[in-house]
């Protein structure tokens, strides 16, 4: 759900709630076990607070592509991109699945680079400026999962 569903924070803040009580249930009907439960358990709350804070980095992205427009580039590239490091204002993307390669640095906002984070994912389409890139447009952001639940 969070790569596929483009929702509001009160709809994600639901559907945390919503998944813990499942998860509680099928535990307390015998439907998972112990280890399963308390794995799930600890990744249901890293993502507690770590989906909110992936929303609010979108919305600053978006922000910041409305403030800050390319109009000159000469590549331009669009995938879902793997935070590999982050730095002042800058950020360094990988995407191996399509396009095989490091990508990087992105310019951004202070306060975009102080709410990233190292493993998250996000939708981008960047533009090549000289020697760094910069943000065209964004879609999602979403948070790593330590497992698939």
């Amino acid at each position: 759900m969070l790569r596929e569903v483009l929702t509001d924070v009160d709809f994600l803040k639901a559907s945390v709630k919503v998944i813990s009580e499942l998860i509680n249930w099928l535990h307390a009907n015998g439907y998972m076990d112990d280890g399963d439960y308390n794995e799930t358990v600890k990744i249901l709350s890293e993502l507690k607070s770590d989906v909110l804070k992936a929303k609010e980095l979108a919305i600053l992205f978006l922000e910041y592509i409305e403030s800050h427009p390319v109009n000159k580039y000469t590549e331009e590239l669009s995938g879902e991109f793997l935070i590999d490091e982050i730095e002042p204002g800058k950020l360094m993307l990988s995407e191996d699945l399509i396009l095989g390669q490091i990508v990087g640095p992105v310019i951004v906002s202070q306060e975009i680079s102080s709410k990233a984070k190292v493993g998250w994912t996000v939708y981008l389409t960047v533009g090549k400026t000289g020697h760094t890139w910069k943000p065209l447009g964004v879609g999602s952001v979403y948070p790593s999962l330590t497992s698939e639940i």
